[in-house]
């Protein structure tokens, strides 16, 4: 039996809110869309008030799609953070400081917090997800248990990824170089 204990912070919710919607298809699609697809009717809609009205709407929506491609990235960068922030306060706010204990039995990964408890059969485990200072363990369900690196002792965290993926069968996926963007 090995067991690991820590607490989360918003922070730590915040993180893995950011990897998950920067590994999401559809999110990344979606930004993508947006950052091109803006200045291009910028410029469609300068191109059609130049016929009708005088050069200096082409000019001045031009600048417009420039500005937008190049401020965007920050801009959505900023609303993504805020938006997860304000849901990570409503749905996890009562989380945020409370002790969570993880424990591996022979059969089960058993989440223990202050109100609950959780217990995981190993197959429920589907992915683990390493990024510079947390690991992330990917349930069936699509939601994840978040490790924060720092805030659990080195070698019980050694000694409980490694047990975990021995049960799990499951490698981790090490993508230590993430950063949002």
């Amino acid at each position: 039996m090995v067991e690991i204990e820590f607490s989360l912070s918003k922070e730590d919710y915040l993180v893995y809110q950011l990897y998950a919607s920067s590994q999401s298809k559809v999110i990344k699609s979606s930004r993508f869309k947006n950052w091109l697809l803006i200045p291009i009717l910028y410029l469609i809609l300068g191109v059609i008030l130049n016929v009708v009205l005088g050069q200096i709407y082409l000019f001045a929506l031009s600048i417009i799609a420039v500005l937008w491609v190049l401020l965007y990235p920050f801009y959505s960068k900023y609303t993504y953070t805020k938006n997860y922030i304000r849901n990570i306060d409503e749905i996890y706010g009562e989380r945020f400081g409370k002790v969570c204990k993880i424990i591996i039995t022979m059969e089960y990964l058993i989440m223990e917090l202050p109100a609950e408890e959780t217990k995981l059969k190993f197959p429920e485990v589907v992915q683990i997800t390493e990024i510079n200072d947390y690991f992330f363990l990917g349930l069936r369900n699509d939601s994840a248990i978040i490790i924060p690196k720092l805030k659990v002792d080195y070698f019980s965290l050694l000694k409980f990824m490694n047990q975990l993926t021995e049960k799990t069968n499951v490698t981790i996926y090490k993508n230590l170089t993430w950063k949002w963007k």
